[in-house]
């Protein structure tokens, strides 16, 4: 078998935005766990170039870091342009590429001021979190199927001990027997920021907007209007975006 048949057709990139634990109110009052997927040819082909384009163009490095909070601030690789016009032009350029590249959306958030806790939950919110939104995911996606490799999901790593967990709970909704899920097949593999991905850089730029979203806000450099149509909508109802706004456990 080639080794391209063994790779799945999409793969999906996963960052979050806040802090998951539920009694930091005052550090986020936002958690969301946003997935940017990208049918893996068109990301390879032309979403990496054009990110490597639009890095070449303000950075000369095709390898320069992206974050969400440092071109908001003005850090990072943002410090080596010069002046507000040139950062302003580097932004502007960065939101028509957003725009332009080919990837879906789903995303699951809280609002921790109105959200209830159930107290018998032991388990890690950020897994919970993280499967809801899987799950939201393929509830979205039709034509993936049993007979498909596995679908890669790319994370950013948090540690080895919570890795491990997070492996396993995919695993488990791999394995799993339930006629909603368990035709679809996951293998995640995990990152980090430092390795410049670009579907992670994606995933970064997108889920700080959509936490502000579930808070009533708009973010200041990325408004919510420009990733609205990148949204994947429910196959049942497609006015309803997979933005999924939990209120409770």
């Amino acid at each position: 078998m080639a080794q391209d048949d063994l790779r799945s057709r999409y793969v999906i990139f996963a960052d979050e935005s806040g802090d998951h634990g539920l009694n930091n109110k005052s550090h986020s009052r936002a958690f969301v766990i946003a997935f940017a997927i990208f049918r893996r040819d068109v990301y390879e082909q032309s979403v990496v170039p054009a990110f490597q384009d639009y890095k070449r163009r303000f950075f000369q490095d095709q390898l320069a870091p992206l974050h969400e909070r440092e071109i908001r601030r003005g850090e990072g690789v943002f410090r080596r342009l010069r002046g507000d016009s040139e950062r302003q032009k580097a932004r502007e350029a960065l939101l028509q590429l957003l725009r332009r590249v080919p990837f879906a959306i789903v995303a699951v958030g809280i609002d921790k001021d109105r959200f209830s806790a159930n107290p018998e939950h032991a388990e890690s919110p950020y897994l919970r979190r993280f499967i809801e939104t899987l799950t939201a995911c393929l509830m979205t996606m039709p034509d993936m199927n049993a007979a498909d490799p596995p679908t890669e999901i790319v994370a950013d790593s948090r540690g080895a001990k919570e890795d491990q967990q997070l492996q396993s709970l995919v695993d488990s909704l791999t394995d799993s027997e339930d006629p909603d899920t368990g035709s679809f097949r996951f293998r995640i593999r995990f990152t980090t920021k430092a390795d410049v991905e670009v579907g992670v850089e994606v995933a970064d730029l997108i889920a700080n907007p959509i936490s502000r979203r579930v808070l009533g806000q708009e973010h200041p450099m990325i408004p919510f209007h420009l990733l609205e149509p990148k949204f994947l909508r429910h196959p049942d109802d497609p006015s309803r975006l997979s933005l999924i706004i939990l209120e409770h456990e």
